[in-house]
């Protein structure tokens, strides 16, 4: 066997250790990197999963952490944390991490961008070695920058699959296509499939219609999703928090702080 061989076969199995001793007892433990205002954890939090730590450079965001998970610690810098800060086991690595260097709606720079932090979420992989890691970018990315992405998940000993869900495809009045990472530490029992076959996830709500002359979200007030108050009704489009949480899924007044003990 090669030494290269030999080397990847260790991956596999340093995968396989760390998953073999947590993973089966039940609940999984999530480190949430670009966290933002925690839509990963709330997503994996409702599948049963707990979330050990967030990583998130914003301080806005890091009060909205902080009040649906006080106590649960939040570092400031990708950069600066290493694996050794977090104590526990670590089953799940999930991050939206950033989109600006592949994203259509900018220059595209790619790795010259100062905004790439794929390889700060890699070497926190090869740090914690996850039993599952977990990532979303812009469909931008598709052309730039996601072969890498696999192969390095792949050269650790991840098998990888991608998905392109929409916003509309989990019931929410917009398109907003997603690009979706789902890797997982090689196993016999599961055969690794061909990352080169992206899924879309379609949705019977997922039509044309429902975008012809804009959405009103029945589950708020026009006052409160196109102003946030009652003065201007009739006034344009304007994004807002209750307009913002409303569209991406979030519980109504997720972000709000006024009301928070934990600031």
């Amino acid at each position: 066997m090669s030494k290269d061989n030999q080397e990847t076969d260790l991956k596999k199995q340093a995968c396989s250790v760390s998953a073999e001793t947590h993973c089966c007892k039940g609940g999984l433990n999530v480190l949430d990197l670009f966290s933002g205002i925690g839509g990963f954890s709330l997503g994996l939090e409702r599948a049963g999963m707990k979330t050990i730590a967030f990583c998130e450079i914003e301080d806005f965001p890091r009060k909205v952490l902080a009040k649906h998970w006080p106590g649960v610690p939040i570092f400031r810098d990708i950069k600066e944390l290493k694996g050794e800060d977090i104590n526990e086991t670590v089953d799940v690595i999930c991050g939206g991490y950033p989109c600006q260097p592949f994203s259509v709606a900018g220059k595209r720079t790619g790795e010259k961008d100062d905004r790439h932090l794929w390889p700060e979420m890699l070497r926190l992989v090869k740090e914690k070695r996850p039993h599952w890691v977990l990532a979303e970018n812009v469909v931008g990315h598709i052309s730039m920058g996601l072969d890498t992405v696999l192969f390095d998940l792949e050269d650790e000993g991840y098998a990888t699959e991608t998905f392109i869900i929409p916003a509309c495809g989990v019931t929410l009045p917009h398109r907003r296509d997603r690009v979706w990472i789902v890797a997982h530490a090689e196993r016999q029992r599961c055969p690794k499939p061909e990352h080169e076959k992206t899924r879309v996830w379609h949705s019977a709500r997922c039509k044309e219609e429902i975008f012809k002359g804009g959405v009103v979200l029945e589950a708020e007030p026009e006052s409160e999703w196109r102003h946030g108050t009652a003065t201007n009704p009739e006034g344009p489009l304007r994004l807002n928090p209750v307009y913002v949480e409303a569209m991406m899924g979030y519980p109504k007044g997720w972000t709000d702080l006024k009301h928070s003990e934990t600031l």
